[in-house]
């Protein structure tokens, strides 16, 4: 008797939006199914994808059903998000469901949340600005803070709206109601400034090891209302082949080490002062996100990140191949579009 055929090996993608389609294409042109899940049954993702499921990211229950019975025809390799935020515990709870290794599903929630992630990180002895969580402006004694300090929503709506630089305890009072509104959990992350430029470490996690791929320099300012402004990312980091490079890689996988990360695409944001010493910021676990993968990335660097990262997170890259990145940065068009252009005057 024949034996049955191989089963084709297979990723879950969580989200098939506009922002995700440039992830899509790259994945389904590696040697994998793609099942795409996202609620819109019109995502432009869907097109890329060799199986479709019209379901909401944020609800693991109907999509282990509906994944139960594709395993008859794919061999599940992971599941990975697109989207940050609820997308992410999601893609844990569903590939635990599947028994595939994944990051517990608890420590994702922890990661997403900016007032307990910098906790589980001064807990291993990282470096993390003092920070404190508010519910309310009243409950805070804003007269003895170190100022100038940083307000940020604990549960981000939209990228960095709601992150304000504050200078005295009036314009902390005056601006909290704001930053709250921006919250989706309505508390307030209030941290103390730290003098310096911020960067993006990039790489994947495969079974609790992190493999840095590249560094980049996020070129944030803040504006004179206090205001944070996204000037966009450059590649390569004005840190590359510094021991302050050095420093972040150690602190990037100390966090994944010590917060027990198993597979996963791994964005830490860090601030690096005058001294070289590596700030940690905030963790995303999702795919993308702000033009970088699909936009500098894909412009600047000698491989494909994204199949890079997705290979790695999925247990396919034994030793992922020397990289060489061209100097490259992303910023607003006129319409505020995303676009690639020169370094001349991203530093």
């Amino acid at each position: 008797m024949l034996a049955p055929p191989a089963r084709p090996p297979a990723v879950v993608f969580l989200a098939a939006g506009a922002g995700q389609v440039a992830h899509l294409e790259a994945v389904a042109a590696m040697p994998l199914g793609v099942i795409a899940v996202d609620r819109n049954p019109e995502a432009p993702g869907f097109r890329h994808a060799h199986e479709r499921i019209v379901a909401s990211t944020h609800d693991a229950g109907p999509l282990l059903d509906r994944l139960r019975a594709l395993r008859q025809r794919y061999t599940i390799l992971g599941v990975l998000s697109g989207s940050h935020g609820p997308a992410t515990v999601t893609a844990a709870e569903v590939a635990a469901g599947l028994g595939l290794r994944t990051t517990p599903a608890a420590m994702v929630r922890v990661i997403n949340d900016k007032g307990r992630f910098p906790a589980a990180c001064r807990d291993l002895g990282l470096h993390v600005p003092r920070q404190l969580t508010a519910a309310s402006a009243s409950a805070v004694d804003w007269a003895p803070l170190p100022y100038p300090l940083v307000l940020r929503p604990a549960a981000t709506l939209v990228g960095k709206a709601g992150v304000i630089l504050v200078r005295d305890p009036s314009e902390a009072l005056e601006r909290f109601g704001h930053v709250q509104a921006c919250s989706g959990s309505g508390l307030v992350e209030v941290s103390a400034y730290v003098e310096g430029h911020d960067v993006i470490a990039i790489g994947f996690v495969t079974d609790g090891a992190l493999t840095p791929l590249a560094l980049l320099d996020e070129l944030n300012t803040f504006a004179a209302t206090g205001a944070l402004v996204g000037g966009g990312v450059s590649v390569p980091s004005r840190y590359a082949g510094t021991p302050a490079e050095r420093a972040v890689h150690e602190a990037a996988a100390a966090v994944a080490r010590g917060l027990a990360l198993e597979r996963t695409p791994f964005m830490l944001s860090l601030r690096v002062d005058a001294q070289g010493v590596a700030w940690i910021i905030e963790l995303h676990l999702q795919l993308g996100g702000d033009f970088i993968f699909e936009g500098l990335l894909a412009a600047s660097a000698s491989l494909d990140l994204t199949r890079l990262v997705v290979g790695g997170a999925l247990g396919l890259l034994d030793t992922p191949p020397a990289l060489t990145f061209r100097p490259l940065r992303t910023a607003r068009d006129a319409a505020g579009r995303w676009a690639v252009t020169s370094t001349e005057t991203a530093l």
